[in-house]
């Protein structure tokens, strides 16, 4: 059985994004990030590794907890956002929904790329 989510485990104050088009005056599209939601959550790391294919870039995979909300809970639909915290952005890659534990977990990655 999960368990419930502590109020003091959720400590950071996160922005989940979405990418999202728009026309400039030129009519060009340009590409931009919607903000959808400001929750709390827990971060915590799961791995990271650096690579070196030309020049060396590092990546951490990140565990990002929060309360459940059905919007977020289909890895189809929230797999391309984005969650940004405290200047740093994790793209999100898949989703472990738990409705009875009252939380969705999103495995997200940080470093290889802003989204």
């Amino acid at each position: 059985m999960s368990e419930a989510i502590a109020a003091g485990e959720l400590n950071y104050r996160i922005i989940i994004q979405r990418k999202s088009s728009s026309k400039d005056t030129f009519g060009q599209n340009v590409q931009s990030w919607t903000t959808l939601d400001t929750v709390w959550a827990n971060i915590a790391t799961v791995n990271g590794r650096e690579d070196n294919v030309g020049q060396l870039v590092s990546m951490v995979t990140s565990r990002i907890t929060i309360r459940w909300n059905a919007s977020y809970s289909d890895t189809r639909n929230v797999s391309g956002y984005r969650i940004t915290c405290e200047g740093r952005i994790f793209n999100i890659q898949s989703v472990l929904p738990d409705r009875v534990g009252g939380k969705i977990v999103f495995l997200a990655t940080e470093g290889a790329s802003d989204g």
